[in-house]
């Protein structure tokens, strides 16, 4: 919806007159900008960053241009370049996460906890069981 903000107020314009002459370039833009709010709402793999870069383009549009839409320009492309970068980051984040049913790397704190030899728990409480006793459902991701 914040993609597409922006593509449905100049429609609004249109409709009440306030906004005149639609050429191409605005109706290319437009569709653009909705087909682009569209991949990012199916997650498709790089639109994130391409919603991120027109941010910053915006931005920089609205600096070199200072004319009386430099805030808006400046809220419009921060607001692009944060959701971009913010679902970006997401992307990556899940990507680095650990997979349901993986047991976490033993910590070198662990082995700050001295047990007794011979003792039944040699690991931390709520560890993952050795890899021999789990069940086949547990490995399967």
């Amino acid at each position: 919806m914040i993609l597409s903000a922006p593509v449905i107020f100049t429609f609004g314009g249109l409709a009440t007159g306030s906004l005149q002459d639609a050429t191409l370039p605005f109706w290319l833009v437009s569709i653009g900008f909705l087909v682009l709010g569209v991949l990012f709402a199916l997650r498709l793999p790089h639109v994130d960053t391409i919603v991120a870069v027109i941010g910053a383009g915006l931005m920089l549009l609205g600096a070199i241009d200072a004319g009386l839409l430099v805030l808006a320009f400046w809220m419009a492309g921060g607001l692009w370049l944060v959701t971009g970068s913010a679902a970006q980051w997401r992307a990556t984040a899940s990507d680095r996460s650990v997979s349901v049913g993986a047991c976490p790397a033993p910590s070198p704190a662990w082995t700050l906890v001295s047990h007794a030899p011979g003792s039944p728990s040699s690991a931390p409480p709520n560890c993952c069981p050795p890899p021999s006793t789990r069940s086949s459902s547990a490995t399967r991701s």
